[in-house]
């Protein structure tokens, strides 16, 4: 899995229409800036395994997508 920025995740989470402080997406952002374990976030943030990975793939499916259309591999 890629790693991004705090600022890519922040932005990708806003274009979505996310919340920043939601336990889901803090542990997403721990997953996917800080490069720790899904196992790991879900301790931190007591969220579902379901949900942390739901999030971690939604966020990560979006960063891709934005990678490549402004690389214009799409």
């Amino acid at each position: 899995m890629k790693k991004m920025t705090d600022a890519q995740f922040e932005g990708l989470v806003k274009l979505m229409r996310g919340k920043l402080s939601s336990p889901a997406n803090l542990a997403a952002r721990r997953v996917l800036v800080d490069d720790i374990s899904q196992a790991d976030a879900m301790r931190e943030t007591n969220v579902a395994r379901g949900t942390v990975c739901n999030a971690v793939k939604r966020y990560n499916d979006a960063h891709k997508l934005m990678t490549e259309l402004y690389s214009g591999k799409k």
